[in-house]
């Protein structure tokens, strides 16, 4: 029990200190893609490019009343997401958003007739047993 009570107190710090939170820089990134210099899409436009969405799934026993976690994807002009990073988050959710970006398929992306890879932001949000993507 005290375990558990350790594990939320710790969970609820991480929240409450932005210093601590998880945010990303394209440039240290280990992702190939990105020397290719992708296009950059907003959220709803990729939520629309989207032709398999993955909504991720609350861990265990999790009761998480209102969470965002905000992932970054890097997608190949195939449609694959290559690359998922975390910008912020839930501590408790994140692993379970990365895995779901992972298994997303987008329509490739065209740029002058030419399919191109690109880089969106996707935050899952999730409200008592629901997740939506904002």
């Amino acid at each position: 029990m005290k375990l558990i009570v350790f594990a939320i107190v710790v969970a609820v710090m991480l929240l409450q200190c932005p210093t601590l939170a998880q945010t990303y820089d394209l440039s240290s990134w280990d992702c190939e893609l990105l020397k290719s210099n992708p296009a950059r899409l907003s959220t709803a436009d990729a939520v629309r490019r989207a032709s398999e969405k993955v909504m991720p799934q609350l861990p265990g026993d999790a009761r998480i009343k209102d969470a965002r976690v905000t992932v970054a994807i890097v997608v190949d002009s195939d449609g694959s997401v290559q690359c998922v990073h975390t910008k912020q988050g839930h501590p408790l959710l994140i692993s379970a958003c990365i895995q779901a970006a992972k298994d997303w398929k987008f329509k490739p992306y065209r740029e002058k007739d030419h399919a191109v890879a690109f880089v969106a932001d996707l935050t899952f949000h999730f409200t008592n047993a629901k997740v939506t993507v904002e």
